[in-house]
């Protein structure tokens, strides 16, 4: 009886440990599931303009940066040094161009990589870190900062920062997308700017969509 107890014992200790190991495994897979979508996009028109596109995959919110974005939705994150609200980081001002048919940002090349939640949150940390524009340190720095914080596939702008070195760097790996849009709406509430790490991210002033409607007849981006 006794011998009967105690292999009854061992096979329950079995099952709570195989049943624990289920446990911690099932945690794991839903901590690494796949909840966005990130682009980098360089455009060569002109002076040319790179950003980020994010593309909310999960059915929750997510943060990108300090902008709010919900489930099944896109927005996209640059910065620029000739928008009226400061030479900072926006978000959507690329999208809203797009979008109304402002500037294609075209030709252009992309290169796409799905993120986890602890991945988004590196990439986020990087943009929120980097939200200053300068000749030296502008939107293709930017660009090549947020995708190397997170990506395997290192990219670089050149020995000086353009828009041009960051799409030949693009070329150079397999899978790259020509042409890259985005469809959708987008309205002028959805357009934000952040002027510094500790600000948040802020409703953009008239000025700065003036500035962005007039880029249809301007190669002056960046």
């Amino acid at each position: 009886m006794k011998k009967l107890s105690k292999l009854t014992s061992i096979i329950l200790s079995l099952v709570l440990a195989i049943q624990i190991s289920l446990g911690v495994t099932c945690m794991n897979v839903e901590a690494q599931a796949n909840i966005a979508t990130v682009w980098v996009v360089s455009c060569t028109d002109g002076l040319g303009h790179a950003f980020l596109v994010v593309e909310n995959t999960s059915s929750e919110n997510i943060m990108v940066g300090k902008y709010q974005l919900a489930a099944g939705q896109i927005c996209s994150v640059g910065t620029f040094g000739n928008l009226k609200d400061g030479k900072c980081l926006y978000y959507n001002a690329e999208k809203y161009c797009i979008i109304n048919k402002y500037r294609p940002f075209t030709p252009n090349v992309a290169l796409h990589e799905d993120i986890t939640d602890s991945t988004l949150a590196t990439l986020s940390n990087t943009i929120i870190s980097n939200t200053s524009w300068t000749t030296l340190s502008n939107c293709s720095t930017f660009a090549e900062k947020c995708w190397n914080s997170f990506s395997s596939r290192k990219l670089s702008a050149g020995w000086i920062d353009t828009p041009a070195g960051l799409s030949n760097s693009i070329k150079k790996n397999s899978g790259y997308e020509s042409n890259f849009s985005i469809s959708g709406s987008c309205s002028q509430d959805e357009v934000k700017y952040q002027s510094s790490k500790d600000a948040p991210a802020a409703q953009c002033c008239s000025g700065t969509f003036s500035v962005l409607e007039s880029f249809g007849s301007s190669s002056s981006v960046s």
